[in-house]
């Protein structure tokens, strides 16, 4: 049985292997000038994120639920993500990349160490 000291150990481990950098984007409805409501988007924070892509060797005899996504995130438990949020990628292993966006493609998946979720790439 895991004990409490064993869950932080794993939880460290898992936040220590984060080496990507993401910004997470949310869609907020504002009130307009004239009372009319309007799209928006705001940013987090960077937040620290494991990012691994889909190779078609990978993809092949792959199952479940991320069958289908070209990349799966990994994010800390605090983060803070829905279905319609977007993933902007703007860090890999620790170096500035051009950003690139991605939806939430399927349920976001809580486990004892991270979040875990499948993403489509935008314009491809």
């Amino acid at each position: 049985m895991l004990t409490t000291a064993d869950l932080t150990q794993m939880q460290a481990v898992q936040d220590a292997s984060m080496i990507d950098t993401c910004v997470i984007v949310t869609a907020v409805t504002v009130t307009g000038a004239y009372g009319g409501q309007q799209a928006s988007t705001t940013e987090s924070v960077p937040v620290r994120c494991g990012l691994s892509f889909n190779t078609g060797q990978r993809g092949t005899g792959q199952r479940g639920p991320f069958a289908a996504v070209d990349a799966v995130l990994r994010l800390p438990l605090g983060a803070v993500v829905n279905a319609s949020s977007q993933i902007r990628i703007t860090g890999r292993n620790g170096a500035a990349v051009t950003p690139q966006t991605y939806t939430i493609e399927g349920p976001v998946m809580p486990g004892r160490t991270c979040q875990i979720v499948g993403l489509k790439r935008l314009g491809v």
